[in-house]
Order: C-alpha cells, then structure tokens, then sequence
C-alpha cells in the first residue's frame, strides 16, 4: 500500500514517499534527516 493512501490525513510529498518506500524495503529504520515527516512516519530521526 502506497504511503499517499496510507497517510492521507498528513502532507507527504513524492520525494518523501519513495523514500520511506525504499527504507522500508531495505529494512533501513533510521533516518539521517532534517524533516520531521520521517520521525512522523516511524523512521528513528538523526541528528535526534
């Protein structure tokens, strides 16, 4: 299932979506980031 069908209550963008698409197939569960979307939607955020 899609990432815009799963969060359609919340701003996601495509760059967003294919990200945690790729993430989530690789099992990779930490994100070095600065946007929030990421902790949002599960992902372990660096720098915390």
């Amino acid at each position: 299932m899609g990432y815009f069908r799963r969060y359609y209550d919340k701003a996601i963008d495509l760059t967003d979506s294919l990200s945690f698409a790729i993430m989530e197939r690789m099992k990779i569960d930490t994100a070095f980031a600065f946007d929030r979307d990421f902790e949002v939607h599960g992902f372990v955020l660096l720098p915390s």
